[in-house]
């Protein structure tokens, strides 16, 4: 078990964009102004960087297959961009990676290369992303060879993820990352397991969750003997689904990765329900060794927002987390950088900062493309949407918000200037009546303003340009609260259709 425990308040994953969506040559200049120097004067203690996954790589390997290896005709000019610029990089940088180490350290800033733990994405069989180990290999993934599933099934959706009940693909993971931490000058490595999170066949997953233990348990053995080569401690980080339960039931037993001392960073979910996961639990499962939690923001509806943002961060510190890792943030401004990360560093500064807590949703994972098949599998359901009953017995559908500001406090201190707690309803109607009770108080009408208009939220469309505002139809009704409707920890929610 590593003993180097550096104060990260933040951690931040950037997933190679720069290498497809700028045109060649990238250089060793472009990564460090476009990349590191965006960080700069911020609290992010260490970068995350994709390097890939087992089935394609993009960095400067030799266990791996490096992205576009053998091709010469491309679909698009990214596919084509990707692959000059780490042509590019290796010829006169030794590569992305060598190149990245270097100018995180020489900003004072560690580095984990991030290994994507398998690939779910719609990729054309004979295209560069696919990878020879599916071509060549179709024993060693999900789906077996000439198997019939049901289009638009879980099962489906996941076919063409790597297996590891397999050792073949184990040993070859195994290979990868004593390739990293070996040959590179890096402070330890990510096994990101929410990119994307189906490992094994659905009906034996958590039958062979050890298989994944065991993997782990060669890779922090070979990362404490290449670290002592080193005279250094190497790091050994995972990022896994929101719950402990569901991470065992898709073949991850991290409690007993937390418990023996396999992992130094875990990070919890990927930023789908982040008021939602189940952050205690894992923090409570830690306790019993030296392993840091992290709290995952990804830049997902809500999480767009400022005040949300900071709403997640107080949700995340007042669970007990080590710090914050930030999943495809990379794209802000070095300006909102220095200014937004400087806030959720800080519990103490936060505490005093106007947000916007929110229900999570279980929309925000839908099925728009392959990899999404996994997301729908990890990722439990929770309070929203739901669908207002009409019924006679005068009780209404129960909802828990949750609110981590000390508001006792802060209202003693004069601190809250307002506080508003909004509803956003489809198909609401001007002839629907609906009682609201916080806490078992009756919100009064009187202090409540009601839109029967369509309303409008950012939300995840498609890529590269994925958020776009998206109009709903029904109407919204606003609540001015007074002190002390609302409380610290959770709140009742009563939404009574009469």
């Amino acid at each position: 078990m590593s003993t180097c425990k550096k104060p990260r308040r933040i951690i931040s994953n950037d997933d190679g964009w720069i290498l497809s969506e700028y045109e060649p040559p990238v250089t060793d200049l472009d990564l460090k102004a476009r990349m590191i120097d965006t960080y700069k004067n911020t609290q992010v203690g260490a970068l995350l960087w994709c390097v890939g996954s087992p089935i394609v790589c993009s960095y400067e390997t030799e266990v791996g297959e490096v992205y576009g290896e053998g091709f010469t005709r491309f679909d698009s000019d990214a596919e084509r961009w990707r692959v000059e610029n780490i042509r590019h990089l290796i010829e006169t940088q030794g590569g992305p990676l060598t190149a990245l180490t270097k100018l995180c350290h020489e900003s004072s800033m560690d580095i984990f290369p991030s290994v994507r733990m398998n690939s779910h994405y719609a990729t054309d069989v004979s295209g560069p992303s696919y990878g020879r180990i599916r071509r060549d290999h179709p024993e060693l993934l999900i789906g077996r060879p000439g198997e019939i599933l049901a289009d638009g099934s879980l099962e489906w959706g996941i076919r063409t993820g790597l297996d590891y009940s397999h050792p073949e693909v184990r040993n070859h993971v195994a290979a990868m990352v004593e390739e990293l931490i070996e040959k590179f000058n890096v402070n330890g490595v990510e096994l990101d397991y929410m990119r994307h999170p189906a490992f094994f066949r659905v009906d034996e997953a958590y039958e062979n969750r050890h298989y994944m233990t065991h993997l782990l348990r060669d890779i922090r053995q070979r990362m404490r003997e290449i670290g002592q080569t080193k005279g250094r401690d190497l790091e050994l980080a995972v990022r896994v689904p929101p719950t402990l339960e569901d991470s065992a039931r898709i073949g991850l037993d991290v409690k007993t990765w937390m418990a023996d001392g396999l992992v130094d960073i875990v990070t919890v979910g990927g930023g789908f329900i982040p008021f939602e996961a189940k952050t205690e639990e894992f923090v409570e499962a830690s306790k019993s060794n030296d392993c840091l939690v992290y709290g995952c923001i990804e830049h997902l509806r809500p999480a767009v927002d400022e005040q949300v943002i900071r709403a997640i961060a107080t949700r995340f510190w007042n669970a007990g987390v080590a710090g914050i890792h930030l999943f495809n943030y990379f794209g802000k401004t070095a300006e909102w950088k220095r200014r937004i990360l400087d806030q959720i560093a800080d519990p103490t500064a936060l505490s005093r900062l106007d947000k916007r807590y929110h229900m999570d949703n279980t929309d925000r994972i839908t099925i728009r493309d392959l990899h999404d098949y996994s997301f729908r599998y990890a990722v439990p359901e929770v309070q929203l949407p739901i669908i207002l009953p009409y019924n006679l017995s005068m009780r209404g559908i129960v909802l828990n918000l949750r609110i981590d500001d000390d508001i006792e406090t802060a209202n003693a201190e004069g601190a809250i200037a307002q506080c508003i707690l909004n509803l956003k309803l489809d198909y609401y109607r001007g002839e629907d009546e609906l009682e609201i009770w916080l806490n078992g108080d009756l919100l009064s009408s009187g202090s409540s303003k009601v839109s029967f208009v369509p309303w409008t939220r950012l939300e995840w469309t498609e890529f590269p340009t994925r958020l776009a505002e998206v109009s709903h139809d029904g109407g919204i009704i606003e609540f001015s609260l007074e002190y002390p409707s609302l409380r610290q920890g959770d709140n009742d929610l009563e939404v009574r259709l009469i």
